[in-house]
């Protein structure tokens, strides 16, 4: 536990007031690891009609058996819907395989591979959502912490935490824009070092000869999904930002008294 950077009649410490501007740029980078993830949540389980409406718009069905439907009951938006309940960790589907209906009668949607890669994807998912609601509460902390803990009084925690928010998004957005260039200029190279990166084996690659799940997410469909987790995540991005700015011009010329640490 540190001293209080401020104590009645004393002032701040310069290493305190650090301090707490430090941890307010790790809140920043928190809270939008968790609006991001948040966004991603939402676009892919708050409206499932969406995979049908991009399955339909690539054409998916074409390089499915013959007689798959597109039917919930028995085609691509029953193993749709079982796969994002698996991927998510529902306690009801331990089991990613699933039948649909063909012309040759019911068959398994995947295969042992498709499996193991699928695995390791929940595994991952599961740690992405985890991770965000330890983000959520360590940001909470911050300014908790940040408020009764290292500031006594209301300027100087609104001047460390207005700085310390800011720069944590523009940290945040900074290694975002760079990954964004990064795959803009050569999005199979940074596809597959992402994948290196996360995954320990190499299941993740897939035969589209043999694989019914490359051929209903095309490369497109990610593209898609992209832009509509940025149509919820901007906004609200900006939201954070236009609180940190306001607050950040507003106490950004107050005077704190330091004293010695």
């Amino acid at each position: 536990m540190i001293n209080k950077a401020y104590t009645e009649n004393r002032g701040y410490t310069k290493s305190g007031y650090r301090f707490g501007v430090v941890l307010s740029v790790l809140a920043g980078i928190c809270l939008m690891c968790a609006l991001l993830f948040t966004s991603f949540q939402i676009v892919c389980y708050g409206d499932m009609s969406m995979y049908q409406k991009e399955y339909e718009k690539y054409g998916v069905l074409q390089y499915m058996p013959a007689g798959t439907t597109m039917s919930s009951e028995d085609g691509l938006m029953k193993v749709t819907e079982h796969m994002m309940k698996y991927l998510i960790g529902d306690k009801d589907t331990p089991d990613l395989q699933v039948q649909i209906k063909t012309d040759a009668g019911m068959i398994d949607f995947f295969n042992e591979r498709e499996i193991l890669h699928m695995k390791d994807v929940r595994d991952l998912f599961i740690k992405v959502m985890q991770f965000r609601y330890i983000a959520v509460m360590f940001a909470i902390f911050v300014l908790v912490y940040n408020r009764f803990g290292i500031f006594r009084e209301k300027k100087g925690f609104l001047k460390a935490t207005g700085k310390g928010l800011l720069i944590g998004t523009a940290i945040f957005f900074g290694i975002v824009l760079i990954l964004a260039v990064i795959f803009m200029v050569d999005f199979n190279s940074a596809f597959i070092t992402f994948h290196k990166i996360f995954f320990t084996n190499d299941y993740w690659l897939l035969d589209p000869r043999t694989s019914l799940l490359i051929n209903i997410l095309p490369e497109g469909f990610f593209f898609d999904v992209v832009k509509k987790i940025l149509a919820i995540f901007l906004p609200s991005a900006a939201a954070v930002v236009l609180i940190a700015f306001l607050i950040h011009r507003k106490y950004k010329d107050a005077e704190l008294t330091f004293r010695k640490d």
